[in-house]
């Protein structure tokens, strides 16, 4: 979740600060101005691309983010993924997440 968290923390980072340039509350900086040129060409700013996609544009970039932080939040809080449907293109480490569940199967039925 660490990976996801600091994610989100940094797009909603730079969009109070973009929030604040358009109010006059905060200075407008060169970080600010890409920002919004970025964003007003529907493009995804660099800072924000952490993980690998597939070329896409800021508003649907968004709208995947918020899908893979709700299935993130979905399976933190489960209690058994047994039960639960997996977007396995929706985790931001797929290779990671099989590795961990190979070994904790492994571990559960006493064969590592």
């Amino acid at each position: 979740a660490g990976f996801g968290k600091s994610l989100l923390k940094k797009v909603r980072q730079d969009l109070s600060l973009l929030s604040a340039a358009c109010e006059g509350t905060a200075k407008s900086t060169n970080e600010v101005r890409q920002l919004i040129q970025d964003l007003s060409t529907d493009q995804v700013p660099k800072a924000w691309q952490r993980f690998a996609m597939a070329k896409v544009t800021a508003t649907q970039y968004l709208s995947d983010l918020v899908k893979r932080l709700e299935q993130l939040r979905t399976v933190v809080s489960c209690s058994s993924l047994q039960k639960h449907r997996l977007w396995y293109g929706g985790l931001f480490f797929p290779e990671a997440f099989l590795t961990a569940s190979r070994q904790a199967v492994a571990q559960e039925k006493k064969v590592s």
